[in-house]
């Protein structure tokens, strides 16, 4: 994981999701003195890249990425929608 307090993988074929796999670092969240709540956050963080989302450029997001003070955002939430908009039976 070198420098990072947490990663998440994927695997696809044909745009559909075949495995995600998230993970911490409990090790590096230590060192660096990261609170409980902000292991939620780099956790919630990793959920947002396990559900498709990339880096939000705003620091008041979830999903920036050197984010371990902000928890889930409005913004956040409309990226997830936005992201499973499609209709049943439609593609994109």
């Amino acid at each position: 994981m070198g420098d990072n307090v947490g990663v998440t993988e994927y695997w696809a074929r044909h745009n559909d999701l075949i495995a995600v796999i998230s993970t911490l670092n409990p090790a590096l969240l230590a060192e660096f003195g990261y609170s409980h709540a902000d292991d939620e956050h780099v956790a919630e963080h990793e959920l947002g890249h396990a559900m498709g989302l990339n880096h939000n450029p705003s620091s008041r997001s979830v999903m920036y990425y050197r984010n371990r003070s902000e928890g889930i955002q409005k913004v956040d939430v409309l990226g997830v929608k936005e992201r499973y908009s499609t209709p049943a039976g439609e593609s994109d």
